[in-house]
């Protein structure tokens, strides 16, 4: 896996990372994102992408599940998340940092 800093803020990143946007929460089984989470990091990916308002929010809760028992070093792995602002949804349009970092379940965000 190739990866590359980010900016200024010394991470290093996957050039191919994992989203979680769609699937994680709604479409597929928690098991069946474990097993693509694990597979995404086995093979180079730390680089992995969440919001609150994807799957209302299972996405999010989801992906922080499966990295709090994988036990992988935190330093090993990068969380970015996506604000939205507009929508409808309360998901969609409040943009509190206390929710999407101290959200039950949710990963720590590096990004």
């Amino acid at each position: 896996m190739q990866f590359r800093c980010l900016g200024r803020t010394g991470l290093k990143v996957s050039c191919i990372g994992l989203g979680t946007a769609v699937t994680f929460g709604n479409q597929i089984s928690d098991e069946m994102a474990e097993k693509i989470v694990s597979t995404a990091y086995a093979n180079g990916i730390n680089y992995f992408d969440t919001a609150e308002s994807y799957s209302e929010g299972k996405a999010q809760r989801s992906l922080g599940k499966i990295l709090k028992t994988k036990g992988w070093r935190r330093s090993s792995y990068v969380v970015c998340t996506t604000i939205l602002k507009g929508g409808s949804s309360p998901t969609e349009s409040t943009l509190s940092r206390k929710r999407i970092i101290e959200g039950r379940s949710s990963p720590k965000t590096d990004i």
